[in-house]
């Protein structure tokens, strides 16, 4: 008669006590969980309040030979305590190119070629600004990402043509803008 009544609904004394085990396990793994679960907020409240709010943004890490030699670009700028030089008749430009990423030196050549064009034609170098890699918004040449450089210049509107005809030249350069800063 006990296999009836067990068969038939009723629990038998093992079985409750295995349910008993396994609802403690469960209530021990959940509480253990909780408190992992608050000291690690807690931990990420200790270290939001010492730093500033993170934000969610993609970081990008550049190539190191590309750090290497854009760093040493930014170096050799001219100071700007350095007295300017005079440019006689000369107009102020803002030239903004986009050079190859895959290529480390190709801001470096650039930057000294056209250094050499504008000195030459009687014309000066105020800045050099190099950023890193960075992401293209669309495909340029097939090329995805490039190095942004912008030069200050000044030169006699006379050497515009040459500025940028050495520009669409420039196998590296991706894209250039020569822009006159009104004064």
């Amino acid at each position: 008669m006990t296999e009836e009544n067990t068969s038939q609904g009723e629990v038998s004394e093992d079985a409750t006590a295995t349910e008993d085990a396994t609802a403690t396990e469960d209530a021990t793994a959940t509480e253990e969980t909780t408190d992992a679960t608050a000291s690690q907020a807690e931990a990420q409240d200790e270290t939001s309040s010492n730093e500033a709010p993170a934000r969610d943004e993609q970081l990008i890490v550049p190539q190191p030979e590309l750090n290497e030699s854009l760093s040493a670009a930014n170096a050799s700028a001219p100071a700007e305590d350095a007295p300017r030089k005079e440019v006689e008749g000369g107009r102020e430009y803002e030239i903004i190119f986009i050079t190859r990423a895959g290529e480390p030196e190709a801001a470096d050549n650039t930057v000294s070629a056209l250094t050499q064009l504008v000195e030459g034609t009687g014309g000066a170098i105020d800045n050099v600004r190099t950023s890193e890699v960075r992401r293209l918004a669309y495909a340029i040449k097939k090329e995805i990402e490039g190095v942004y450089t912008v030069v200050n210049a000044r030169f006699a509107p006379v050497s515009l043509p040459e500025v940028d005809r050495f520009f669409k030249l420039e196998e590296s350069v991706l894209r250039h803008m020569i822009l006159r800063e009104d004064a």
